[in-house]
């Protein structure tokens, strides 16, 4: 059986062209880039939780990536404290409590990042707090 004829065909996607999908409907309430990368919050982001806030940050960092505006998807604590606009101590037991369930990880630079694993974990927190605001 050929490709086009094999019905299993209609559940390929390209990886990349999902992701970037699932990024943009994450993002879209949250935060805008300009042209030069820099992060815009909509009025939205303040509604989020503090999980949400960090997670939401470190989408952006991941989109920006994919976009060639950024070297790295990693954020470091402090690049997270002041691009989120939120307390230190808050992000780092945030960032504590996201790693312990497996949110994040240390990327290979010391930053941190959303890994691929837990991308649609990621985006389902995201689309849950769009729903409860």
């Amino acid at each position: 059986m050929n490709r086009e004829m094999n019905p299993l065909a209609a559940l390929v996607v390209g990886e990349e062209t999902l992701a970037d999908q699932e990024l943009a409907d994450a993002l879209m309430p949250y935060v805008r880039f300009t042209e030069e990368a820099q992060l815009l919050l909509e009025p939205a982001f303040e509604n989020l939780h503090s999980k949400e806030k960090v997670l939401c940050v470190l989408l952006a960092a991941r989109a920006l990536n994919a976009l060639g505006k950024r070297p790295t998807s990693e954020l470091r604590s402090k690049e997270i404290i002041e691009l989120a606009g939120m307390a230190d101590g808050t992000v780092h037991s945030t960032v504590k409590r996201l790693k312990e369930s497996r949110f994040i990880k240390k990327g290979g630079q010391g930053g941190w990042e959303v890994p691929s694993h837990a991308l649609r974990k990621v985006v389902d927190a995201l689309d849950q707090s769009k729903e409860e605001s």
